[in-house]
């Protein structure tokens, strides 16, 4: 097995997304990510992680808590795929799946884009797409 930590940083874009779900400002987020490998193949991985609704200080007090737990593994040498649950909690929780692809153009670099649902909380029924682009940092 190999372990792995991940410092995740994210925003919202304001005026994007489903009208429950949709910020006014941007919204940075930030996570810890374990990674663990799962025989020769899969992963799992579980980060929790706290965000804002807006830029200033002030904005902590009104942030949600976050939390995912993932399973990925590979669809060649340089792609695959990811399934994810999730929640979000500051006053009601919001809870949801994510489906993705990741592909890795070169060792140090990961491109993602997913799509999901929201499955409880204010947004409940709502469609989520996402993209993301991972760097790894080091050797």
């Amino acid at each position: 097995t190999r372990t792995q930590v991940a410092l995740l940083v994210e925003t919202a874009v304001p005026g994007t997304g489903a009208q429950p779900l949709r910020q006014l400002h941007w919204a940075p987020a930030a996570r810890l990510l374990v990674s663990e490998q799962i025989g020769q193949r899969f992963g799992i991985e579980a980060n929790l992680g706290f965000g804002q609704q807006g830029l200033k200080l002030a904005d902590t007090e009104r942030g949600p808590f976050l939390g995912t737990l993932a399973l990925n593994g590979p669809l060649g040498e340089r792609a695959g795929f990811f399934v994810e649950a999730y929640g979000t909690d500051r006053a009601a929780l919001t809870t949801g799946t994510t489906a993705g692809l990741y592909w890795r153009p070169q060792p140090l670099l990961r491109l993602d884009v997913g799509t999901g649902r929201v499955m409880g909380g204010p947004g409940a029924g709502s469609a989520t797409v996402g993209a993301g682009l991972a760097m790894r940092l080091g050797r």
